[in-house]
C-alpha cells in the first residue's frame, strides 16, 4: 500500500471535477483515524456548486443533537460552503475521502497517523466502498423510518471475498423504504442516481427477475440486466434509470441509444423508467417500438411502487 502525504490528498480535493463523498467521525480520540479533521479545511474550500459534495458524519458526543450541528467544529464549515451533511447512527469502521469517484483514499494506521494511506487500489473496492456509501447515506436520510445502522465494517466488505451485506439489502430491510416511498413518492427526488437503480432493481427483483446492477460509468448507459424464465423461454431486459427532476425530460436520444443497445445485444426489450416524464418525440420513438421498448415515467413509476408495497403486505 502506498503511503501518501496529506499535502497530495489535499491537492486531490482542489482538484475535484464531478464530486466528493466523505466518511468521517468527529471524535478526535476514537475515530478510526483522527488526522481525517486535518483535509476539512481543504473540503470545505470547495464550493462549486457543479461539484456534488456529500458528507457523512458520526460523533458520540452528538449523536443526540443532530438538530442542532451548526455549532459541531467543521460542521458550519462544510454547510456554509453548501455540502449536503448527514448523521450516522454508528461508528464507522473506516474514515475516508473518494474524489471524483475514482480516487479513494482510506485513513489507514494507528491513532496518530500523520500519512494517508491509499487503501483501495482496485476497481471492485472503489465500487464497492462507494455503493456502500450510497446505502449509507439513504438510510442517514432525515425521513421518519425506524431504521438505524448498528454497524458496518467498511474495511472487511470490500473485500472480494466477503459478500456485500448494505449494497445487497435484505427483502426485510427494503420494504419500509419501498412503503415511504410510495406513501410520499416526492421522497423519490432525494434518492442519490445509484440508490434509485438499485430501488428499480428491488423491484424487478420482486417481480420475479433475476435482477443485477452492472458497473457504474461516467457516461451512463444500461443500468440493469434483468432476466426471467417465462413458459419455458428466457427473457432479457436491459433497463436504463433517470433519477431527473420534474423539469427535466427524457428525450428521444436516451430512447434510441437504448434501443440501439437492445438490437445490438439482441436483448428482448428495453426498459426506461424516471422520476420525470418523458418528450413527445421519445413517447413516438417507443410507441414505435413498443414491442421492444417500454417507458415508465414518474405517474407509472409511483403506480408500480404502489403495486408491488400492496402484494408486501
Amino acid at each position: 500500500m502506498e503511503l501518501l502525504p496529506l499535502d497530495i490528498l489535499v491537492r486531490q480535493i482542489q482538484g475535484a471535477e464531478r464530486s466528493i463523498e466523505v466518511i468521517a467521525t468527529l471524535d478526535p480520540d476514537t475515530g478510526p483515524n483522527s488526522s481525517i479533521l486535518r483535509a476539512f479545511p481543504a473540503l470545505a474550500a470547495v464550493t462549486d456548486n457543479r461539484i456534488a459534495r456529500r458528507c457523512l458524519l458520526y460523533s458520540a458526543s452528538t449523536e443526540r443533537a443532530r438538530g442542532g450541528d451548526v455549532n459541531v467544529p467543521h460542521v458550519s464549515e462544510l454547510r456554509a460552503a453548501r455540502w449536503e451533511v448527514r448523521w450516522m447512527t454508528a461508528s464507522p469502521s473506516l474514515d475516508m475521502v473518494c474524489v471524483d469517484r475514482r480516487i479513494c483514499h482510506g485513513v489507514w494506521g494507528t491513532p496518530g497517523t500523520r500519512e494517508w494511506v491509499s487503501a483501495f487500489p482496485e476497481a471492485y473496492a472503489y465500487e464497492n466502498l462507494l455503493n456502500q456509501f450510497e446505502d449509507l447515506w439513504v438510510l442517514s436520510a432525515p425521513i421518519p423510518m425506524e431504521r438505524e445502522l448498528l454497524y458496518e465494517d467498511l474495511l472487511r466488505t470490500t473485500l472480494p471475498e466477503v459478500e456485500n451485506r448494505i449494497v445487497r439489502v435484505s427483502f426485510e430491510e427494503w420494504r419500509p423504504l419501498l412503503r415511504q416511498l410510495a406513501e410520499s413518492p416526492t421522497d423519490l427526488y432525494s434518492l442519490p442516481p445509484r440508490k434509485f437503480e438499485e430501488m428499480v432493481r428491488e423491484l424487478l427483483e420482486r417481480e420475479g427477475y433475476d435482477a443485477q446492477l452492472t458497473q457504474q460509468t461516467r457516461d451512463g448507459g444500461v443500468d440493469i440486466l434483468a432476466q426471467k424464465t417465462l413458459h419455458g423461454d428466457s427473457v432479457l431486459y436491459l433497463v436504463e434509470c433517470k433519477r431527473y427532476a420534474k423539469r427535466n425530460p427524457v428525450g428521444v436520444g436516451v430512447v434510441r441509444a437504448l434501443y440501439g443497445v437492445v438490437e445490438d445485444v439482441r436483448a428482448t426489450k428495453g426498459l426506461i423508467v424516471t422520476t420525470s416524464r418523458f418528450t413527445a418525440d421519445a413517447l413516438k420513438k417507443a410507441e414505435d417500438q413498443r414491442f421492444r421498448m417500454s417507458l415508465r415515467g414518474y405517474d407509472e413509476l409511483v403506480a408500480w411502487l404502489r403495486r408491488v408495497t400492496r402484494c408486501d403486505s
